[in-house]
């Protein structure tokens, strides 16, 4: 009787020493050279209409302002091959460290995607 409430006790304990261990962890770590992270996003496509339409949050994780962050939308067909893409600037044009800008998004398609790839972007590009 006393070796199964010592295993049972010894049991607990362990749970309760990794639990609190795995509480103390910290946060996930921003990979360095990470300006803007994805926090979320969500879509829906309408076949009929051939309208793509969704939101996005877009941290800026950065100890510098963020410029022009958004996120870039790339559309996967049947073999995995990208037949379009474009990019998506959020509703603010400068965000500071730590604060956040939601992105918009309401795009006619001309041919239906099978997989939707949304990633952060900051920086205007010219070409």
């Amino acid at each position: 009787m006393k070796k199964t409430v010592f295993t049972a006790l010894a049991a607990v304990l362990l749970v309760g020493l990794f639990s609190a261990g795995s509480l103390a962890q910290e946060s996930c770590p921003v990979p360095a050279g990470t300006k803007v992270i994805l926090l979320e996003s969500s879509w829906s496509f309408d076949p009929e209409a051939g309208l793509l339409k969704g939101t996005a949050t877009v941290f800026n994780a950065s100890s510098s302002d963020a410029i022009a962050p958004g996120v870039m939308i790339s559309l996967y067909d049947l073999q995995g091959e990208k037949f379009d893409s474009f990019n998506i600037r959020g509703k603010h044009a400068r965000v500071a460290p730590g604060d956040k800008t939601e992105v918009e998004f309401q795009v006619q398609l001309k041919a239906i995607p099978l997989s939707v790839m949304i990633g952060p972007i900051e920086g205007m590009a010219v070409t």
